[in-house]
């Protein structure tokens, strides 16, 4: 539960796709990742929500995580820790946007998703950049 504790710290605080969140905590397996978002959420750190796509019958899993825990994550994690997690979750980031064509309405909803994630990430990195304290 700790590594996506430390991945959704540098994503925004809303409707964190949980896929993603687990691809940035290395968490190949579905089920350990839906393990690890329930007990967060019984520890009261962070709200699961459902959202059914629009096309197909598939159900995608949102984590909303306060700003507050989020800071605090952040600050155990460390320098080092947090390169680290900002590393990870660029990478899912873009995996979960890969095969993104502006002309495929198609493929819209899967950028949509991770957007605000995105911005996030790169805002930390420039803060961290600022103080001197990252350099990826």
């Amino acid at each position: 539960a700790r590594a996506l504790l430390d991945a959704l710290s540098v994503l925004a605080p809303e409707r964190a796709p949980l896929s993603v969140a687990a691809e940035a905590a290395g968490l190949a397996a579905a089920e350990a990742a839906e393990a690890a978002a329930l007990a967060l959420a019984r520890a009261g750190l962070v709200s699961l929500s459902q959202q059914q796509e629009q096309e197909g019958d598939t159900t995608t899993t949102l984590v909303d995580t306060h700003r507050l825990v989020q800071g605090h994550a952040r600050a155990a994690l460390g320098a080092q820790g947090l390169r680290a997690a900002l590393s990870r979750a660029v990478a899912a980031l873009l995996a979960a946007s890969a095969g993104y064509d502006d002309q495929q309405h198609r493929t819209w909803p899967a950028v949509r998703a991770v957007a605000a994630h995105a911005d996030r990430a790169t805002e930390l990195i420039a803060a961290e950049e600022e103080r001197g304290g990252l350099a990826i």
